[in-house]
C-alpha cells in the first residue's frame, strides 16, 4: 500500500497530469497475489495511517510515524515512497530525492511502487532542469505500467519532439498546398 485511498491516486493523478480524466487509472498491479499475514497486515495499517495523517495536514505526526515505520522495516519501499510525498509536502525536495531512491532501490516486489517512486523521482528532475534524468526515470515508471509517465517520456524525447514538428509542418503544408506551393517574393 502506498496510499490510503483511491482517492489519494486521483489527487496525484490530477496534480501530475491535469489533462488525464478524474479516476484514470494507471495500468500497474494494485494488490500483492497474496493475503498479508499478521504483521504484515498491522504495518499496513499503521502506513495508512501515516498517510491519513498527512492527509489532514498533521504533517510532523506523519513524519514521525513514517520515521518510526522505516526504522522498524527499512527494506518496505512503500514507506520510503511516502514519506518522499510528505517531504514534498514540505518543500524538502532533497530529503524527498533520497528516499525515492531508497524506495527505487528497495521496490523488488511491487510493480506499483517502483511505478510510483519513478514517476516522483522523474518530476523531481524536472523541477531542477535535469529532462535527461527525468525522461529515464519516467521510462522506468512506464516500463512498470504507469500510463502517464510513458506520455510524459514520450513529450520528454527529443526524436518524438523532432517527428512532432516535422508532423506537424506536413499536416500545415497539406491543409494550405496553394500557400506553401507559391514562391515567396
Amino acid at each position: 500500500v502506498t496510499m490510503a485511498s483511491m482517492t489519494d491516486d486521483d489527487v496525484l493523478n490530477a496534480i501530475f497530469d491535469p489533462e488525464m480524466p478524474n479516476g484514470a487509472k494507471t495500468d500497474v498491479d494494485n494488490v500483492s497475489a497474496e493475503e498479508p499475514d499478521e504483521i504484515e497486515q498491522e504495518l499496513l495499517d499503521k502506513e495508512t495511517a501515516a498517510a491519513q495523517l498527512a492527509e489532514e495536514g498533521k504533517l510532523d505526526e506523519a513524519l514521525a510515524m513514517f520515521n518510526q515505520l522505516i526504522e522498524a522495516s527499512p527494506l518496505r519501499a512503500s514507506l520510503y515512497n511516502n514519506r518522499a510525498q510528505l517531504f514534498q509536502m514540505l518543500s524538502k525536495p532533497e530529503q524527498a530525492m533520497a528516499d525515492l531512491n531508497q524506495a527505487i532501490q528497495h521496490c523488488t516486489l511491487s510493480r506499483k511502487v517502483a511505478s510510483q517512486a519513478y514517476a516522483q523521482r522523474a518530476v523531481l528532475y524536472r523541477v531542477q532542469g535535469d529532462d535527461e534524468a527525468a525522461r529515464k526515470d519516467f521510462e522506468q515508471a512506464a516500463a512498470n505500467g504507469n500510463a502517464w509517465a510513458k506520455r510524459m517520456a514520450v513529450k520528454l524525447n527529443p526524436y518524438a519532439a523532432l517527428c512532432n514538428q516535422m508532423l506537424a509542418q506536413a499536416m500545415k503544408e497539406l491543409r494550405e498546398p496553394e500557400q506553401s506551393a507559391q514562391p515567396k517574393e
